[in-house]
């Protein structure tokens, strides 16, 4: 089954495989597993995020606006909703000058697996001007895999990635 919970300092969503949590004060979340691979006994209840001290964890998501860099959660003054629940996503509303941005957090269906054992990380634009703005979006995911600091991760039509890159929109 699925679960979410409201804590006072977080929000977090799960199922029998994995879960996320994001942290209202930087909009920073951390990615783990719960139950894991059922196929592996010993990947539960792990971190795929580092976590470092649980509220501002290492990976991060900075946001570039006619080239002024800001990090996302960085300045409270720019939420316009809170964290929320939404549609069983984790959503946190921004605002950089007229670029509006939600950030959310959501449990997918893993096409190579069939289970809803993957955690979607996805960020809606919309801008609130007449005039046309560029925006850019740098998302730092710091990757734990056991003992292993800096694991790959996979990107569906991408590949394997463990290092820094960049992914511009018409590949996405």
């Amino acid at each position: 089954g699925s679960s979410v919970s409201a804590l006072t300092t977080s929000m977090s969503i799960s199922n029998d495989w994995v879960g996320a949590t994001v942290y209202p004060d930087s909009a920073r979340f951390v990615i783990r597993t719960t139950g894991g691979d059922p196929d592996l006994p010993d990947d539960n209840g792990k971190n795929l995020l580092y976590p470092i001290d649980f509220r501002r964890p290492p990976s991060f998501t900075t946001i570039d606006v006619d080239g002024r860099r800001q990090t996302i959660g960085g300045d409270p003054k720019k939420v316009t909703r809170p964290l929320r629940i939404e549609n069983g996503s984790l959503a946190i509303s921004f605002r950089y000058g007229y670029i509006e941005v939600v950030q959310r957090l959501s449990i997918g269906t893993n096409p190579y697996t069939g289970r809803p054992d993957s955690v979607r990380v996805a960020y809606e634009f919309k801008n609130r001007d007449s005039d046309l703005h560029s925006v850019g979006l740098r998302v730092m995911l710091d990757t734990v895999l056991g003992a292993d600091d800096g694991a790959d991760f996979f990107v569906p039509g991408i590949g394997a990635i463990g290092a820094e890159r960049e992914i511009r929109a018409e590949t996405i």
